[in-house]
């Protein structure tokens, strides 16, 4: 009895380690994603908190976890399609889900291709060139995420399929209560004006309020030239604008710029991630504050 006992515990250790590997391209769905997955999946960011998507640049160590994965989630749109290039590239067999190509959601147009860039010309290598891609920044449309993750780590794992869905539902409805919340406290300036750093704003926007006005580049990573300052500078004297917001992943310089220029406070909002927020949650609800602080 005992040998059979032994080989019953070694196979068991044995299942138990077989997780399946999950790779996850930047923060907000790393949460989700982990909060689902709990003890059932390994689960690895590849997108450090406090780097921009624009600019991220891989380390030998992140290509080596997404060779190793089974599954992948990413945003796709135009934002982090170096996972799904990294994914094919090192050999990985992971089935990669793109959040905005599965998900229900109305298209919002891209600030980034707006009415006040004027001087670029960026072309994207995707479907949405027309489209924000930052649909996180609206957490109902995270809210489906979170069902869509719990069936495709179901799919992937079905031994632990109940255990995912599960949580999945779970997580659905803390996002729909965290989407109510936002709503409730960003009432009040729901119809005021802001200037952000980059166009990712549209879908919190629409979400939650308030308005943008401008955008302090006319792409992540492009400095605005003096005539566009200029132009920026007059939408906010012109709508009363009271505030512009920085990024903490991206030079702080030209909003500080265009907030003195125009006599606006300055404030930063995260999009992406820091390694000041834990998760999230607790992005979204900087995000609430610092726009409450400022405008309120």
């Amino acid at each position: 009895m005992k040998p059979i006992l032994v080989l019953a515990a070694l196979l068991g250790t044995g299942a138990a380690l077989a997780k399946p590997n999950v790779v996850v391209s930047f923060q907000p769905y790393y949460t989700v994603v982990s909060d689902i997955a709990g003890n059932r999946a390994n689960v690895s960011l590849i997108l450090k908190p406090g780097v921009s998507p624009h600019t991220f640049d891989p380390t030998p160590r992140d290509i080596k976890t997404i060779a190793s994965a089974n599954l992948a989630f990413m945003n796709g749109a135009g934002i982090d399609e170096w996972l799904a290039t990294l994914v094919k590239s090192s050999g990985s067999k992971a089935r990669v889900v793109e959040f905005a190509e599965r998900l229900e959601y109305t298209p919002l147009e891209s600030m980034d291709h707006g009415e006040h860039d004027h001087d670029h010309d960026h072309d994207h290598d995707h479907d949405h060139e027309n489209h924000d891609p930052h649909i996180w920044l609206d957490a109902s449309i995270m809210a489906k995420a979170a069902l869509l993750i719990g069936n495709e780590l179901a799919k992937t794992d079905p031994a632990n399929a109940a255990f995912y869905r599960a949580n999945a539902k779970k997580e659905n409805a803390k996002l729909l209560a965290l989407h109510a919340e936002l709503k409730k406290a960003l009432a009040p300036i729901k119809n005021t004006s802001i200037v952000t750093f980059h166009g990712a704003w549209p879908y919190w926007s629409a979400a939650y309020g308030p308005k943008i006005a401008a955008a302090v580049e006319p792409f992540p990573g492009k400095e605005p030239s003096a005539r566009y300052v200029k132009e920026v500078v007059d939408i906010i004297r012109a709508r009363k604008v009271k505030a512009v917001f920085a990024e903490p992943t991206l030079p702080e310089a030209p909003a500080r710029t265009i907030a003195e220029s125009a006599g606006a406070k300055l404030g930063v909002l995260i999009p992406e991630g820091s390694p000041k927020v834990a998760d999230y949650y607790a992005m979204m609800r900087a995000n609430k504050n610092e726009l409450l602080r400022l405008l309120k």
